[in-house]
Formats: structure tokens, sequence, C-alpha cells
């Protein structure tokens, strides 16, 4: 074992380290595995002009001195992962003079003036070594080094301008501006919390401003009625822009994934691709930090059970590297995120036969493949024989916590597989969590609201749900599709007026269709989503809760919920 020494390390990180998803810190956290970090020095001298500032360009350089008794490989091995984004040099300890010296020609070139800077910075963390050339010399001594001094130059004294280090800071400005093709953007680090507080004060906007246009509309007076649809116009343009500062591209959430992909394939003995696409789709900031652990188990899940070692993909007749995909799109108010491996797929029958052994289903039970690859949200299922360290026991168990983790976003989860081909896992979210545009109904004295997005169309109540009598759920004939129906006052244990002309909307998550029946269509209704209180927990499929411009609490529907308790009670 080696002893415990002091090791020094530069890194210079490239431009588009951040881009490509590289956090700088990552790199500390990851050396603290091996060993103590005792000082960090900042190189800023990188730092352009402001005109020519890049604010997703990242200009660090760190010089740093760590002590760990493990041997170089080990330190080269954690922080293989920033290798693509960051010029690291490792210099072992008791490194001699010319060691510093190449080091200091690599990171300055002919700087003579950037030279001193590192030679000082390098003096400040406890270095001592002997490096002479034109500019600076160390001693090797316990005296303190005594830098040469630099003569301030005189107002009254005109001396010979030397070489000027923004040399050149005109054209990288110039350079700066074209980069941005003449977009004149700054950006500015806000705290999230503040932002939450202004959303939350834009939806408390939104509700008194749907106060004053009912009490314009109650009073008849044409010019309140003017003034406030323009200010709720203005209301509504302005919650759009507030929600557009939480919006961030997807792609940075996908950008982690590369470093576990290349770590995992090594690990199993796999060569697995990683292809993103639509990494540009935008989604809410705080839904992004949620998705990271569900989608880390689904990338987990196809790594070590989906995609074939390169022997057996090779005898099945594919090319020995899997692809794994990553992509995401916008659908119909939603954020759809999908999964895909290119591997053998998942086994119907064995999956059939451990829900069979479970007594999850009967043996005799005729599913469809979309049912059978739901028995993998089962709790307690799984499909794997022993334990790994990668995604636990199986696909089953890691799509339980990643089902619970999607809904509890107010999502869904859907699984596709073909044999021999791959399997797709697609995720399908809300924008935004914290308002919708809905659509306001009423059933008997109770006021829902359902996602604007997810309504077809509406219509009067169907033949078929008429003649039900006191039934809660059924189908009908929908232009020759039959679709199922769900009666919410029977639903939510009441009994609706037979006196009284109800409606049926359609709605639509995916290639699902339902009919939601109801007493009232009331219209659009912007929704500022609350909690449910406690009270409302026993209650199903619903979502959260708002306030109606009159005061009233309305409940937000959840749709998945409502199509799986159709399922559910048709079952039954």
């Amino acid at each position: 074992m080696i002893e415990s020494a002091l090791w020094h390390l530069s890194l210079k990180f490239g431009q588009g380290a951040l881009r490509n998803g590289l956090d700088p810190l990552a790199v500390l956290r990851h050396l603290e595995q091996l060993g103590q970090v005792h000082a960090v020095r900042l190189m800023h001298e990188g730092v352009p002009a402001l005109d020519a500032l890049d604010a997703e360009a990242c200009y660090l350089w760190v010089e740093l001195r760590f002590e760990s008794s493990k041997p170089r490989k080990a330190i080269e091995e954690v922080l293989e992962f920033a290798l693509e984004n960051a010029d690291i040099q490792i210099l072992d300890p008791g490194a001699p003079p010319l060691a510093f010296e190449t080091l200091a020609e690599r990171r300055c070139g002919l700087n003579a003036e950037l030279r001193t800077r590192l030679f000082d910075c390098w003096r400040t963390m406890g270095l001592r070594f002997e490096v002479v050339q034109t500019v600076v010399a160390f001693a090797e001594s316990e005296a303190p080094v005594v830098m040469p001094r630099i003569e301030r130059r005189s107002e009254a004294k005109p001396q010979e301008r030397g070489p000027d280090r923004r040399e050149g800071e005109g054209e990288r400005r110039q350079q700066g501006r074209d980069r941005r093709n003449g977009d004149e953007t700054r950006f500015v680090r806000v705290r999230s919390d503040k932002l939450d507080t202004l959303i939350d004060l834009i939806g408390e906007l939104v509700i008194a401003g749907s106060g004053a246009q009912k009490v314009a509309t109650l009073s008849n007076d044409g010019a309140a009625l003017e003034a406030t649809a323009r200010v709720m116009a203005l209301v509504q343009d302005t919650r759009v822009a507030a929600l557009g500062l939480r919006m961030v591209p997807v792609g940075e959430t996908f950008a982690r994934f590369r470093r576990v992909v290349r770590d995992v394939s090594r690990q199993l003995g796999k060569d697995i691709e990683l292809v993103v696409t639509g990494g540009d789709t935008e989604l809410d900031k705080s839904m992004g930090y949620a998705l990271a652990d569900p989608l880390m188990q689904l990338v987990r899940n196809s790594m070590d059970h989906g995609l074939e070692p390169p022997e057996e993909r090779e005898a099945a007749g594919k090319p020995r590297g899997g692809t794994l995909r990553l992509n995401a799109f916008h659908d119909a108010g939603a954020i759809v995120i999908e999964v895909r491996d290119d591997g053998r797929g998942l086994a119907r029958e064995r999956v059939l036969n451990k829900a069979i052994e479970r007594g999850l289903i009967s043996a005799d039970a005729a599913l469809s493949d979309p049912e059978v690859w739901q028995l993998l949200f089962q709790p307690g299922f799984s499909t794997a024989e022993a334990v790994t360290d990668l995604s636990g026991r199986g696909v089953g168990l890691g799509l339980v916590l990643v089902k619970r983790h999607v809904e509890s976003l107010r999502g869904q989860i859907a699984l596709s597989s073909w044999p021999g081909q791959g399997t797709l896992t697609q995720i399908r979210l809300p924008l935004s969590l914290a308002t919708i545009d809905g659509f306001l109904t009423q059933v008997d004295d109770v006021h829902y609201v359902l996602p604007l997005a997810v309504v077809s169309e509406c219509m009067e109540v169907p033949p078929e749900a008429r003649r039900a009598d006191e039934r809660v759920c059924g189908s009908f004939n929908l232009r020759g599709e039959i679709v199922p129906w769900l009666d919410l006052a029977r639903f939510y244990g009441s009994n609706p007026n037979s006196a009284r002309r109800r409606n049926l909307i359609v709605v639509r998550q995916g290639d699902s269709r339902i009919g939601l029946i109801v007493d009232k269509l009331m219209g659009e209704h912007q929704a500022v989503i609350q909690p449910l209180a406690s009270i409302f927990k026993p209650l199903k499929a619903l979502a959260g809760s708002t306030i109606l411009s009159s005061g009233e609490v309305a409940l937000v529907l959840d749709v998945n919920g409502l199509m799986a308790s159709a399922k559910q009670l048709q079952g039954a």
C-alpha cells in the first residue's frame, strides 16, 4: 500500500463542459472518495470581457493539492468521466521542477504575465520547488518567496506601453456578438424559491382576475367587461411568461446519463451507445430534478436486463454493440419521455408464469400484450432470479418504484416490448405542476376541472349509458369504436338527477379514450393547482384542487386514475 502523499492536479475545463452536463464540482466530490483535497485555487484569467462572455460556456481552470494513498491509476479512473470535457494533468508526489515547468508551458504558453500568476498561485498552495525562467524564480527554502515588485505606472512620467494582455479584446467582443448572432440577452441568477413565490402570486392574480370578470359580467357594464377582458389577457400572457421561466431543456437531465452508460457498460462487459434526441424539449425545472431517479432506474434496467452481451447479440445476427435511446417530445399539452433499447425484449411467457405463480392472474386468463406488461408494475413482481447491484431484483420491482414516482407528478407510464427487438418505456407528464388550462364541469353541487389538453369532444349522453340503470361504468359506440364511459356522480357516491339533461366529455390520454358523464359543462378555466387537504385523500382519481372566481373549491381530476378505475370496474 502506498503511503499517503500529496498529488498536484491541474484541471482546465473545455468551454462546452457545462453544455455537455459536466459539473466541475462533481470532480471534487469524486476525488473525496479517494482522499482529501488540501488546497484549491481558481484561475479565472481565461474569462473574456463581458461583451464577449458566453453565459453557457465554461472558462474554469483549477489547480489543487490532493492527499491520497491510492495509486495513480485509481485517481485517473475516478476522473475518467471528465476527460471528454477537460484537460486533466496529474503530477506525482515529489514531481521534479521540470514537470511543473512543463505544466506551466501547457497552461500559459508564452504569456509571461500569466506564468507569474500561476507561480504565485502555486506558492500560496504551499509548493516549494526550484524553477528558473525569465519571469520569476522560486527558491526551495523555508524563507518566504518574494515576488518581483511590479512598478506602478506613474501618471506624470510617461512610459513605453508594454504588451497589453487585453490585446485583441475588441476582436473577442466582436466574435462574442457574432456567436450570438446579434442576441443581446443577459442572464441573471434567481433563487428557485423566489421564482416559486412569483408563480404563486400570479396564480392568485388569475383567481382575483376571474372574480373581477365575473362581477363585471353580472353588472352588465360594457366598459367594465372590456377593461377586465384586457386585464385577463395580460394576466394570461404574464402567467405564460412566468411559467416559461421555470422551463429548462430536458437535455440537461439526459446529459448526466452519458457517464452512467459508459461506466455501467464497461462494468457489464457490454458495448452500449447512448443516443439522445429531443434534448431541446422543455419541461418544468422541478420536474426535471424529480425525473432523475426514475430515469436512472429505467436506464439501468435496459443496460442490465434488456441489452444482451456482445456474443449473444452476434449470435442473434445483431451488431455487437447495443443502442440505448433517450427521446423527448411534446404531445397534446404533455411532455413524453421515452427510454428504448434494441435488446432481447421481455419474455411474455415468463412474465405470465410469474404472475400466475404469485396469484396475480388465473391460469386461464387471456391477456393482451399491454395487459401483460402492466403486470410488471404490480408490487412484489419481479422477473429476476438474482439480485444485482445495478437494478435490484429485476425489471419488476424497479418499475413499481418508477410508477409511484411518475404518478406523484400526475403522470403515467407505459411499457411496450417486442421479442428480439427491444423494449420501450414511455413516460407522459404534464408540462407544469403549478397551473393548467382546464375545462370546468359540475356534478351535483361539486365542481370538477379536467386538463383542457385532454378534452377531445363533448356530446349528449349516448343511449347505451342512459339505459344503464344504477351502473357506474359501461361502454358505448363512438363512430364505430367501443369506448368506456364513467358516471362521475355514481363514481363519487351520489345519485344523478334523472330529470336533468346530462352530458358526456370524451377524454383522450395517449392512445386511450374514455367518456365522462357530468351534469353541466361550464367552459374553459385557468386552474391554479393546490394540494389536496387530508380529508380528500381517500377519494380516487383526484390530482388537486383549485379556487374558482366565486371563492368555491373545485377538484382537479386525475385522468389516469379515472381510466384505471374504469378498467377495474369493467373487469369486475
